[in-house]
């Protein structure tokens, strides 16, 4: 069941309750005809009780508003309690609260929750920004620059000079830098 059957079938209960408490206003009305004060308080509290109870589970079925309060009100005066003021103020409430939604309705024009448009362009940016440039765009790197055999030799004679004590190690680093900057 969707939420607008369930709707649907709040105001017909709402409706229905409304109709009732309406028709029960008829056995109250002949209580207060009594010349007896005392059923005639019975049957005045009676309907207030009555007319307490409707407003509320009106409140309850359709949500609150401010057209319970003067039907209540309207019910509670002995004289006026025969209109029926419950089914009048349901058919008013589900009339406006009706009229508002289709305002808002054609207030708000309908756009689509998702733009595939613009989900594509961002897809696509989105998609760009995260994929791997082309093997093409990726420059080519130079090979690590290696020692030409005659540095080599430089550097490995001066190592067997630094091994065999015949210079120090200071000498030997700072001969071995001047050999590496040369590179």
């Amino acid at each position: 069941m969707d939420e607008t059957d369930v709707r649907i079938n709040r105001v017909k209960l709402a409706f229905a309750i409304a109709i009732i408490a309406d028709l029960m206003e008829f056995p109250v009305i002949w209580l207060e005809t009594f010349q007896w004060d005392s059923i005639v308080l019975f049957g005045r509290a009676i309907g207030v009780v009555l007319d307490a109870c409707v407003m509320f589970i009106l409140s309850k079925l359709l949500g609150f508003h401010w057209a319970f309060v003067p039907s209540f009100v309207l019910e509670v005066i002995p004289t006026l309690d025969i209109f029926p003021s419950w089914v009048a103020c349901v058919a008013n409430v589900v009339w406006e609260r009706k009229r508002k939604q289709q305002a808002q309705l054609e207030s708000s024009p309908l756009r689509p929750l998702i733009d595939v448009q613009e989900v594509k362009a961002i897809g696509a940016s989105i998609v760009s920004r995260l994929a791997p440039p082309p093997l093409a765009a990726i420059p080519a790197q130079k090979p690590p620059l290696l020692p030409k055999p005659a540095h080599e030799k430089r550097l490995q004679s001066l190592a067997d000079l630094r091994d065999k004590n015949l210079i120090s190690p200071t000498e030997y680093e700072a001969k071995r830098q001047q050999i590496l900057s040369e590179i």
